[in-house]
């Protein structure tokens, strides 16, 4: 169970519901082995399974390994940039219940095709997909389980930071979704859950960093990953004061490293914000349940078919509280704004 609260941490729930195929087709996927794990999702949550790109073999013109100099390799816990506590958004008892659901494969993946991997040539980078755990394991860690939440790392200290440097070099991906959720804090301390995506359905892609974990005990491999964070522009820094690093398309062969890679182009990558618009909405409270799951959950939402987080609509509990009332005017209130969809250009 998490045994913390009250601190704030972003990114902290995302969607990857994409299928296969398109993931395959939009990065060249040359390689996924374990694609039957894969159980696309609309409310993916700390500690379980989701589809992380990175190039895994290249040629001789492509160097994804940047050279980052540090003296000890040793992993210090009491960095409190890159170490972030995950918030109560209802996650403390149903992430470990939901994390073996999480692991299956879903129900039909024996009878789903397997999608058609790209052909490619010995001397081409090979770009792999693995399903890793959110929430970064050191290699050098002790244990598996080593109390700390490692699903977000600031962009701005990655380069300097003992956990994530050496990652820097070798170990970059990608993280794959349709978009994110974060909470905003209404001056009553009511907490109200908004998503926030790209316009017309395009994939986010975020800058991650990812390891691999074994068990000393009996040779278990574990993949975990952690996605990078930058502050967010000011239309949107109401909602979070952090967002995702999202990768414009000219930076994801850098990050990748299927191009040419160089330490100075890192460091200029992770200084350069995101450009481009960001849509964002209210949605219902019933997505900080993790057990929740479905379409519905990126809908904007409407005050009229309002949920609790376990799915009961709030009307169908509270009418046995409350006595009867003559029904609502049927004719809307011109002086009230309907909620919509806010577009922002972040320039």
């Amino acid at each position: 169970t998490w045994g913390f609260a009250n601190i704030r941490v972003m990114c902290g729930r995302r969607t990857c519901a994409l299928a296969p195929e398109r993931i395959i087709s939009e990065f060249g996927v040359a390689k996924w082995d374990d694609v039957k794990k894969y159980n696309p999702r609309y409310n993916v949550a700390p500690q379980s399974l989701a589809p992380v790109v990175f190039c895994s073999k290249t040629s001789a013109s492509c160097a994804p390994a940047v050279e980052v100099k540090f003296e000890d390799e040793h992993v210090t816990w009491d960095e409190s940039d890159d170490i972030q506590i995950v918030e109560d958004y209802q996650i403390k008892e149903e992430i470990k219940e939901e994390e073996d659901d999480d692991v299956k494969a879903p129900q039909d993946s024996e009878t789903r095709p397997l999608p058609t991997l790209k052909e490619i040539s010995p001397t081409s980078p090979l770009i792999e997909v693995k399903m890793m755990r959110w929430g970064l394991i050191p290699s050098n860690s002790k244990v598996m389980n080593h109390g700390l939440s490692t699903i977000n790392a600031r962009s701005e200290s990655v380069l300097s930071s003992s956990m994530y440097r050496r990652l820097v070099a070798t170990q970059r991906c990608v993280v794959v979704s349709e978009g994110y959720f974060e909470w905003y804090t209404t001056e009553d301390g009511k907490k109200k859950p908004y998503f926030i995506s790209l316009p017309d359905k395009q994939i986010m892609v975020i800058a991650g960093l990812y390891d691999k974990w074994v068990d000393k005990s009996n040779g278990c491999e574990v993949f975990s990953h952690t996605i990078l964070t930058a502050s967010p522009p000011r239309d949107i820094a109401f909602i979070h004061n952090r967002m995702p690093f999202i990768l414009s398309p000219e930076h994801i062969p850098i990050w990748l490293g299927t191009t040419e890679t160089t330490t100075e182009k890192i460091q200029s990558l992770l200084q350069q914000p995101f450009r481009g618009q960001l849509i964002y909405h209210e949605v219902d409270e019933k997505v900080g349940n993790v057990r929740n799951d479905g379409p519905d959950l990126i809908a904007p939402f409407d005050p009229k078919k309002k949920t609790v987080a376990g799915g009961m609509k709030v009307g169908a509990f509270h009418r046995f509280l409350t006595p009867k009332r003559a029904a609502p005017d049927s004719q809307p209130d011109e002086g009230k704004k309907q909620k919509q969809t806010k577009t922002i250009t972040i320039s």
